[in-house]
């Protein structure tokens, strides 16, 4: 059975028909691709210029409305970012007092440009134009599965369809790009084409730079070809790089690199969003956990007949062909890990999912290539039964959450995640910034206030809490004063971050008594002892850490006592917490600006603090003054205190 041209024109004919006939919404960073998009069409630049913000407010267009993206916006765009200085705001950064850039590359919205212009003349809505290179990739899948899977074309454009491809065709955002760049990257790498699979990596990474661990695929595979052929599926021999092949690589190589070059010249950062939108500390095992396993948006939750296939063509296999298969699914799972890494450091964790979160929409690619990829090496009948299992698992999925994902939203958890928190809520842990936003339906600033709270409630009766562990209290009217709110179960996550469970109780609380406290304003000697290195000069009311770690050193401790540390102080620019060891002993990620720590009882001899601040900035980078010192936190009082020994404590119940 081969490919039908008929059938794959109506599916995408089908397909256009359906997401061009919904009212089209901004979502996730279209606003900035569309705005480059018509930047391109009318002066061939994606520099954005005031004007051309004040000629798209003034516009009456119907379609403006629909965009979801208040006027205001635009317009406190232009008042705010007057100054030329490589921060960003609302997706856009200014270079100068004349041109804006969007914080994303441009690759996308220049393949919108030559649809955004007339459907902006003819009064259409140009949201329309990004909808449109979506299905283009789409079209670019279907072509290539046609070529190289005949026997499956129809088939493999479903799945590729029905894996997350349905929830983000109307997406105004670059997910479907990189998923279909993933695919055709992934696809040509087989088959030998050099040049085809890292023109496609390029493309993919000039807009998610995750892409870039695709580029050297295809060379690999034509060098274990050589040697080991037995260990990959049938493809082609291989044979010597034509002009194709090196132009295809070259240009792949400079897309990729591209978008690195252009910010570094217009901006003088190399990447906007990986400064300002990426924290590679809050790397972890919980997160990547999370980005695969969430009951709300993890990939193998959402997309579990991706997974279920991927198992499954494993083991039905012809045995012959099992080596080759295990080895270049292996190869397949080894790539997307490498490339969710990069995607764990985000700042903006929750950001807009569409039932699966989109990094782990395009993520989930390399597994489906092994899936269709696997198909030949197996009976029909064998074939169907993988196809069959994929397509029912992503059925039901389907039927729940909507076939655009149009039964939920971002901001509420996902079906199977309430079932789990009604029942079973110390089973659900997701990353804190998760359940924040999802548990208070919005989405809040980033990074959370260590002083925010999120509750789960069954029945009216709290069951679930996160808070931060500098905090010992819980959301107001839940204890009265004097007492503090504790919790059982307790369960720690990222960055300080912890969940408590019921049954909750509210415990009186203790004295503690003031041990000695350091001021370090200007002309106040008391903290002058304490300070090592990475601090600048005592300057007004405290004194500045200088570079990414600075260190105090504190008394030795009296034997047998329970000791807290309390510290004041006020961040500079994008630093919101900073990382705190004693005595080289990991405590946590704590917000400095007004934070408890209680200090482990083993400790012995002089404390020797050490506070990291991963994000510190100098006032000359960020164009506010000619200071180049790299600023984290403004330090103004440290208090160590003695806390009573533990007793039997007086509590209120409430668990009714």
């Amino acid at each position: 059975m081969r490919a039908r041209p008929g059938l794959l024109a109506a599916l995408l004919v089908t397909l256009a028909a359906a997401v061009l006939g919904r009212e089209q919404r901004l979502a996730g960073d279209g606003g900035e691709y569309l705005m480059m998009a018509l930047a391109w069409a009318h002066h061939a630049s994606p520099v954005l210029s005031p004007e051309d913000f004040r000629q798209l407010v003034a516009q009456p267009w119907s379609w403006l409305g629909s965009w979801n993206a208040p006027a205001e916006t635009y317009q406190t765009l232009l008042s705010k970012l007057g100054t030329p200085a490589p921060t960003s705001w609302a997706g856009y950064a200014w270079s100068d007092g004349r041109h804006i850039h969007a914080i994303h590359f441009w690759l996308l919205s220049l393949f919108a440009a030559p649809f955004a212009g007339p459907l902006a003349a003819m009064h259409a809505n140009p949201l329309w134009s990004l909808l449109l290179v979506n299905l283009g990739c789409v079209l670019l899948v279907a072509h290539r599965l046609a070529r190289q899977l005949p026997d499956w074309a129809d088939a493999g454009l479903l799945a590729f369809f029905v894996s997350g491809t349905s929830f983000y065709l109307a997406w105004t955002g670059t997910e479907v790009m990189s998923a279909a760049c993933v695919l055709l990257s992934v696809l040509a790498a087989l088959r030998g084409a050099v040049g085809a699979a890292m023109l496609a990596a390029g493309i993919g990474a000039a807009q998610t730079p995750s892409l870039l661990a695709l580029l050297p695929l295809a060379p690999f595979l034509q060098l274990v070809r050589l040697r080991w052929a037995a260990w990959l599926p049938p493809g082609p021999p291989v044979r010597a790089w034509s002009r194709r092949d090196y132009a295809g690589a070259v240009t792949g190589i400079v897309l990729g690199m591209l978008p690195f070059v252009w910010f570094q010249i217009m901006i003088g950062v190399p990447s906007i969003p990986g400064k300002y939108a990426t924290v590679p500390e809050w790397l972890s095992w919980n997160r990547l956990h999370s980005l695969y396993f969430d009951l709300s948006q993890g990939m193998l939750v959402c997309l579990p007949g991706v997974g279920l296939a991927f198992v499954l063509s494993l083991l039905l296999v012809r045995r012959e062909a099992r080596r080759a298969s295990w080895t270049w699914s292996g190869l397949m799972l080894a790539l997307m890990l490498v490339m969710s890494v990069p995607q764990a450091t985000a700042l903006n964790w929750n950001s807009g999912a569409v039932v699966v979160a989109r990094y782990a929409y395009w993520l989930a690619m390399p597994l489906l290539a092994a899936v269709l990829l696997a198909l030949p090496q197996m009976t029909r009948a064998r074939a169907w039964c993988v196809l069959g299992v994929l397509f029912a698992a992503q059925a039901v999925v389907l039927r729940a959450e909507g076939w655009y994902g149009q039964k939920g939203d971002y901001a509420h958890h996902g079906a199977l995640a309430q079932r789990v928190l009604a029942r079973a809520p110390a089973w659900y842990n997701p990353d804190p910034e998760i359940f924040y936003e999802r548990s208070g339906h919005g989405d809040g600033n980033v990074p959370i206030n260590e002083d925010a709270f999120a509750v789960w409630r069954v029945d009216g009766h709290l069951r679930k809490l996160l808070r931060h562990s500098s905090q010992t209290s819980g959301p107001a009217g839940l204890c009265p004063p004097g007492f503090r709110l504790e919790g059982s179960a307790v369960r720690r996550v990222d960055r300080g971050w912890e969940y408590l469970h019921a049954p909750f109780h509210c415990e009186r609380g203790q004295q503690s008594e003031v041990v000695q406290c350091w001021h370090f304003a200007q002309g106040d000697p008391s903290g002058q002892p304490l300070l090592g290195s990475g601090w600048s000069l005592m300057e007004g009311e405290g004194i500045w850490s200088e570079g990414p770690r600075s260190l105090l050193t504190l008394p030795e401790l009296a034997p047998g006592g329970h000791y807290r540390l309390h510290l004041r102080g006020v961040y500079y620019g994008d630093q919101r917490s900073s990382e705190v060891l004693i005595n080289g002993r990991a405590l946590g990620s704590f917000a400095l600006s007004e934070a408890s720590i209680n200090l482990p009882d083993d400790l012995r001899g002089p404390l020797h603090l050490e506070l990291r601040h991963p994000r510190a900035q100098s006032p000359k980078a960020r164009g506010e003054s000619a200071d180049g010192r790299l600023l984290g936190l403004y330090l103004r009082s440290l208090t160590l205190e003695r806390l009573p020994p533990p007793e039997r404590r007086e509590f209120l119940d409430l668990s009714q």
